[in-house]
Protein backbone atom coordinates (compact mmCIF):
# COMPACT_ATOMS: atom_id res chain seq x y z
CA UNK A 1 0.00 0.00 0.00
CA UNK A 2 1.32 3.56 -0.97
CA UNK A 3 1.52 6.38 0.99
CA UNK A 4 -1.54 7.72 -1.47
CA UNK A 5 -4.77 8.77 -0.09
CA UNK A 6 -6.67 5.66 -0.72
CA UNK A 7 -8.45 2.40 0.63
CA UNK A 8 -9.43 2.53 4.40
CA UNK A 9 -6.53 4.62 5.60
CA UNK A 10 -7.42 7.48 4.18
CA UNK A 11 -10.95 8.14 5.44
CA UNK A 12 -9.61 8.73 8.61
CA UNK A 13 -5.54 10.33 8.50
CA UNK A 14 -6.53 13.51 7.05
CA UNK A 15 -6.79 15.10 10.79
CA UNK A 16 -5.58 18.44 11.62
CA UNK A 17 -3.94 16.89 15.25
CA UNK A 18 -2.34 14.76 12.99
CA UNK A 19 1.55 13.67 13.32
CA UNK A 20 4.67 13.78 12.06
CA UNK A 21 6.54 10.23 11.16
CA UNK A 22 10.07 10.55 12.36
CA UNK A 23 11.56 7.77 14.40
CA UNK A 24 14.11 10.15 16.53
CA UNK A 25 13.67 9.18 20.62
CA UNK A 26 12.41 11.59 22.62
CA UNK A 27 10.85 12.25 25.62
CA UNK A 28 7.42 11.33 27.01
CA UNK A 29 5.03 13.59 24.61
CA UNK A 30 1.74 14.33 22.56
CA UNK A 31 2.36 13.68 18.73
CA UNK A 32 3.47 16.57 16.56
CA UNK A 33 1.16 18.53 14.31
CA UNK A 34 0.09 18.06 10.67
CA UNK A 35 -1.18 15.65 8.78
CA UNK A 36 -0.17 12.27 9.83
CA UNK A 37 1.14 9.66 6.87
CA UNK A 38 2.48 6.62 9.40
CA UNK A 39 -0.69 4.55 9.28
CA UNK A 40 -1.67 0.79 10.61
CA UNK A 41 -4.98 -0.20 10.64
CA UNK A 42 -5.26 -3.33 12.85
CA UNK A 43 -8.24 -5.39 13.47
CA UNK A 44 -9.95 -6.68 16.46
CA UNK A 45 -7.89 -10.13 16.28
CA UNK A 46 -4.90 -7.38 16.75
CA UNK A 47 -3.37 -8.32 13.55
CA UNK A 48 -2.39 -5.66 10.78
CA UNK A 49 -4.87 -5.17 7.92
CA UNK A 50 -3.15 -2.67 6.23
CA UNK A 51 -0.16 -0.32 6.85
CA UNK A 52 1.27 2.66 4.56
CA UNK A 53 4.77 2.76 3.26
CA UNK A 54 5.78 5.39 5.93
CA UNK A 55 5.23 3.25 8.82
CA UNK A 56 6.55 0.30 7.42
CA UNK A 57 9.95 2.82 6.40
CA UNK A 58 9.39 3.33 10.39
CA UNK A 59 9.80 -0.37 11.27
CA UNK A 60 12.18 -1.07 8.66
CA UNK A 61 10.35 -3.53 6.45
CA UNK A 62 7.34 -3.44 3.63
CA UNK A 63 3.88 -3.15 4.18
CA UNK A 64 3.09 -6.39 2.59
CA UNK A 65 5.25 -7.59 5.57
CA UNK A 66 3.75 -5.97 8.11
CA UNK A 67 0.22 -7.36 6.98
CA UNK A 68 -0.95 -10.61 9.16
CA UNK A 69 1.68 -9.90 11.69
CA UNK A 70 0.33 -9.25 15.79
CA UNK A 71 0.35 -5.33 15.96
CA UNK A 72 1.49 -5.71 19.43
CA UNK A 73 4.82 -7.22 18.36
CA UNK A 74 6.01 -3.91 16.90
CA UNK A 75 6.23 -2.77 19.80
CA UNK A 76 9.12 -2.84 23.01
CA UNK A 77 8.13 -5.92 25.21
CA UNK A 78 7.73 -4.23 28.02
CA UNK A 79 5.35 -1.78 26.68
CA UNK A 80 2.90 -4.18 24.76
CA UNK A 81 0.96 -5.30 28.18
CA UNK A 82 0.44 -1.21 27.90
CA UNK A 83 -0.33 -1.47 23.81
CA UNK A 84 -2.95 -4.29 24.51
CA UNK A 85 -4.94 -2.29 27.00
CA UNK A 86 -5.08 0.32 25.41
CA UNK A 87 -6.56 -1.44 22.29
CA UNK A 88 -9.04 -3.16 24.48
CA UNK A 89 -10.18 -0.29 25.84
CA UNK A 90 -11.12 1.61 22.59
CA UNK A 91 -12.31 -2.35 21.16
CA UNK A 92 -14.59 -2.21 24.32
CA UNK A 93 -16.20 1.16 23.53
CA UNK A 94 -14.68 2.52 26.70
CA UNK A 95 -12.64 5.03 24.63
CA UNK A 96 -12.62 6.77 21.18
CA UNK A 97 -8.94 7.60 21.06
CA UNK A 98 -6.17 7.33 23.16
CA UNK A 99 -2.16 8.12 22.96
CA UNK A 100 0.52 6.84 24.02
CA UNK A 101 4.52 7.56 24.04
CA UNK A 102 6.15 4.05 23.91
CA UNK A 103 9.03 2.27 22.38
CA UNK A 104 10.23 0.00 19.59
CA UNK A 105 13.75 -1.43 18.70
CA UNK A 106 15.57 -1.44 15.46
CA UNK A 107 17.17 -3.77 13.48
CA UNK A 108 20.30 -2.41 15.53
CA UNK A 109 18.98 -3.24 18.72
CA UNK A 110 18.75 0.43 19.64
CA UNK A 111 15.28 1.63 20.96
CA UNK A 112 13.34 4.51 20.06
CA UNK A 113 10.43 6.23 21.68
CA UNK A 114 7.41 7.32 19.33
CA UNK A 115 4.35 8.65 19.60
CA UNK A 116 0.79 6.36 19.34
CA UNK A 117 -2.60 7.91 18.58
CA UNK A 118 -4.91 4.82 18.43
CA UNK A 119 -8.68 5.79 17.11
CA UNK A 120 -11.30 3.89 16.54
CA UNK A 121 -12.91 3.06 13.37
CA UNK A 122 -15.73 1.43 11.36
CA UNK A 123 -15.18 1.73 7.84
CA UNK A 124 -17.22 1.99 4.75
CA UNK A 125 -18.14 -2.18 4.88
CA UNK A 126 -19.07 -2.13 8.63
CA UNK A 127 -15.69 -3.57 9.53
CA UNK A 128 -14.55 -2.13 12.83
CA UNK A 129 -11.02 -1.35 13.78
CA UNK A 130 -8.78 0.22 14.90
CA UNK A 131 -6.30 3.22 13.22
CA UNK A 132 -2.44 3.93 14.43
CA UNK A 133 -1.34 6.76 13.97
CA UNK A 134 2.31 6.88 14.54
CA UNK A 135 5.33 9.75 14.33
CA UNK A 136 7.34 11.68 16.19
CA UNK A 137 6.35 13.04 20.01
CA UNK A 138 5.83 17.01 20.58
CA UNK A 139 8.80 18.04 22.84
CA UNK A 140 7.28 19.96 25.87
CA UNK A 141 3.91 18.62 26.29
CA UNK A 142 2.73 15.32 27.65
CA UNK A 143 0.52 13.19 26.18
CA UNK A 144 -2.76 14.23 28.67
CA UNK A 145 -1.88 17.98 28.19
CA UNK A 146 -5.34 18.64 26.90
CA UNK A 147 -7.71 19.82 29.75
CA UNK A 148 -10.93 18.30 27.57
CA UNK A 149 -9.55 14.83 26.92
CA UNK A 150 -6.61 12.79 28.52
CA UNK A 151 -4.67 11.39 26.23
CA UNK A 152 -3.45 8.33 28.22
CA UNK A 153 -6.85 6.94 28.91
CA UNK A 154 -9.30 8.77 27.12
CA UNK A 155 -11.28 10.15 29.74
CA UNK A 156 -12.94 13.43 29.80
CA UNK A 157 -9.86 15.78 31.13
CA UNK A 158 -10.59 18.59 33.83
CA UNK A 159 -12.31 21.28 31.20
CA UNK A 160 -14.79 18.60 30.12
CA UNK A 161 -15.80 17.18 33.69
CA UNK A 162 -15.99 20.80 34.75
CA UNK A 163 -18.38 21.53 32.03
CA UNK A 164 -20.48 17.64 32.94
CA UNK A 165 -20.39 19.11 36.58
CA UNK A 166 -21.60 22.02 35.77
CA UNK A 167 -24.62 20.86 33.82
CA UNK A 168 -25.60 18.75 36.16
CA UNK A 169 -26.02 20.65 39.18
CA UNK A 170 -27.85 23.03 37.26
CA UNK A 171 -30.43 19.60 36.49
CA UNK A 172 -30.31 19.09 40.21
CA UNK A 173 -32.08 22.13 40.46
CA UNK A 174 -34.38 21.75 38.66
CA UNK A 175 -35.70 17.87 39.40
CA UNK A 176 -34.60 17.97 42.97
CA UNK A 177 -31.87 14.92 42.21
CA UNK A 178 -28.51 15.16 43.58
CA UNK A 179 -25.42 14.97 42.23
CA UNK A 180 -22.36 13.33 43.77
CA UNK A 181 -18.62 13.52 43.27
CA UNK A 182 -16.26 10.19 44.09
CA UNK A 183 -12.44 10.91 43.96
CA UNK A 184 -9.98 8.13 43.48
CA UNK A 185 -6.31 9.66 43.92
CA UNK A 186 -3.80 6.95 43.70
CA UNK A 187 -1.28 7.80 47.04
CA UNK A 188 2.12 7.52 45.35
CA UNK A 189 2.42 7.41 41.39
CA UNK A 190 6.00 8.73 42.06
CA UNK A 191 6.83 5.32 43.50
CA UNK A 192 5.29 3.37 40.67
CA UNK A 193 6.75 5.05 38.03
CA UNK A 194 10.58 4.42 39.81
CA UNK A 195 9.43 0.34 40.79
CA UNK A 196 7.78 -0.38 37.50
CA UNK A 197 8.42 2.20 35.06
CA UNK A 198 6.30 4.76 33.02
CA UNK A 199 4.62 2.35 31.26
CA UNK A 200 3.92 0.17 34.29
CA UNK A 201 1.86 3.23 35.94
CA UNK A 202 -0.03 4.24 33.09
CA UNK A 203 -0.74 -0.25 33.08
CA UNK A 204 -2.38 1.10 36.97
CA UNK A 205 -4.01 3.83 35.60
CA UNK A 206 -5.89 2.04 32.67
CA UNK A 207 -6.85 -0.42 35.27
CA UNK A 208 -8.24 2.07 37.86
CA UNK A 209 -10.08 3.47 34.62
CA UNK A 210 -11.80 0.43 33.61
CA UNK A 211 -12.72 -0.61 36.98
CA UNK A 212 -14.40 3.09 37.53
CA UNK A 213 -16.40 2.80 34.26
CA UNK A 214 -17.75 -0.92 35.24
CA UNK A 215 -19.00 0.60 38.84
CA UNK A 216 -20.57 3.36 37.26
CA UNK A 217 -23.44 3.85 34.87
CA UNK A 218 -22.83 5.02 31.55
CA UNK A 219 -24.30 8.46 31.82
CA UNK A 220 -21.80 9.29 34.93
CA UNK A 221 -18.83 11.25 34.16
CA UNK A 222 -15.27 9.50 34.89
CA UNK A 223 -12.63 11.85 34.23
CA UNK A 224 -8.69 12.24 34.79
CA UNK A 225 -7.24 15.35 36.61
CA UNK A 226 -3.43 15.38 36.59
CA UNK A 227 -1.56 12.26 36.58
CA UNK A 228 -3.17 10.40 40.04
CA UNK A 229 -6.86 11.39 40.36
CA UNK A 230 -9.44 10.27 39.02
CA UNK A 231 -13.23 11.58 39.39
CA UNK A 232 -16.44 10.11 39.06
CA UNK A 233 -19.37 12.65 38.44
CA UNK A 234 -22.52 11.09 39.57
CA UNK A 235 -26.22 12.66 38.30
CA UNK A 236 -29.66 12.16 39.32
CA UNK A 237 -28.63 10.18 42.48
CA UNK A 238 -31.79 10.10 45.35
CA UNK A 239 -29.70 10.84 48.36
CA UNK A 240 -25.99 10.52 50.26
CA UNK A 241 -26.86 6.68 50.52
CA UNK A 242 -27.14 6.18 47.32
CA UNK A 243 -23.64 8.16 46.79
CA UNK A 244 -22.21 6.01 49.48
CA UNK A 245 -23.05 2.84 48.12
CA UNK A 246 -21.64 3.54 44.75
CA UNK A 247 -18.26 5.21 46.46
CA UNK A 248 -18.01 1.43 48.51
CA UNK A 249 -18.39 -0.15 45.27
CA UNK A 250 -15.92 1.80 43.61
CA UNK A 251 -13.67 1.49 46.85
CA UNK A 252 -13.49 -2.11 46.45
CA UNK A 253 -12.99 -2.84 43.13
CA UNK A 254 -9.98 -0.45 43.14
CA UNK A 255 -8.63 -1.84 45.83
CA UNK A 256 -8.28 -5.21 44.20
CA UNK A 257 -4.71 -6.49 43.75
CA UNK A 258 -3.23 -4.78 40.80
CA UNK A 259 -0.49 -6.78 38.33
CA UNK A 260 2.26 -5.73 35.95
CA UNK A 261 3.99 -7.68 33.84
CA UNK A 262 2.53 -10.58 35.55
CA UNK A 263 4.07 -9.62 39.14
CA UNK A 264 1.44 -8.26 41.71
CA UNK A 265 2.04 -4.60 41.84
CA UNK A 266 1.71 -2.77 45.36
CA UNK A 267 -1.14 0.30 44.81
CA UNK A 268 -2.53 2.02 47.39
CA UNK A 269 -5.98 4.75 46.79
CA UNK A 270 -7.79 6.94 48.72
CA UNK A 271 -11.43 7.08 47.95
CA UNK A 272 -13.80 10.62 48.93
CA UNK A 273 -17.07 10.79 48.29
CA UNK A 274 -18.82 14.37 47.83
CA UNK A 275 -22.52 15.13 47.93
CA UNK A 276 -23.04 18.34 46.01
CA UNK A 277 -25.47 21.32 48.31
CA UNK A 278 -27.79 23.81 47.49
CA UNK A 279 -25.63 26.49 45.40
CA UNK A 280 -23.10 24.89 45.01
CA UNK A 281 -20.65 25.30 42.20
CA UNK A 282 -18.14 22.62 40.20
CA UNK A 283 -15.21 24.42 41.95
CA UNK A 284 -16.79 24.50 45.37
CA UNK A 285 -17.84 20.35 44.94
CA UNK A 286 -13.94 19.80 43.80
CA UNK A 287 -12.50 21.69 46.88
CA UNK A 288 -14.71 19.54 49.76
CA UNK A 289 -13.74 16.23 47.67
CA UNK A 290 -9.88 17.19 47.35
CA UNK A 291 -9.30 19.93 50.42
CA UNK A 292 -6.15 20.85 48.90
CA UNK A 293 -7.40 21.70 45.16
CA UNK A 294 -7.32 25.44 45.29
CA UNK A 295 -3.93 25.38 46.44
CA UNK A 296 -2.54 22.90 44.17
CA UNK A 297 0.72 22.73 46.65
CA UNK A 298 3.59 20.72 45.40
CA UNK A 299 3.45 18.33 48.48
CA UNK A 300 -0.09 17.44 48.65
CA UNK A 301 -1.65 15.17 46.32
CA UNK A 302 -4.09 16.97 44.85
CA UNK A 303 -4.11 17.76 41.07
CA UNK A 304 -1.78 20.54 40.24
CA UNK A 305 -3.35 23.81 39.88
CA UNK A 306 -2.69 24.32 35.99
CA UNK A 307 -5.07 21.20 35.45
CA UNK A 308 -8.09 22.72 37.61
CA UNK A 309 -8.13 25.91 35.77
CA UNK A 310 -11.05 25.08 34.37
CA UNK A 311 -13.06 24.72 37.46
CA UNK A 312 -14.28 27.97 37.95
CA UNK A 313 -17.89 29.05 39.89
CA UNK A 314 -20.11 28.46 36.90
CA UNK A 315 -21.66 31.19 35.22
Amino acid sequence: MSDQPASTLASVTPRPRGLTPAPAPASSAAVSSGVARASLLCRPSGLVAEASTAVAELFETSPDALVGRRMVELFHPDDRDLVNRVRDRIRHGRADECELAVRWVDTLGVVHEIAVRFESLIDERGSSGIVLLIGAPEPGRPTSASPWRDGLTGLPGASLMADRLGHALERSRRDARAVGVVVLAIDDVESLRRVHGRSGADLVVLEIADRAQRCTRPSDTIARVGPDHLIAVLDGLDGVAVLDAVAARLESAVSLPYTIRRAEAAVSLTVTAVLARAGDDPRTVLERAIPTVSAGSAGSTSPPADSLSALAPAG
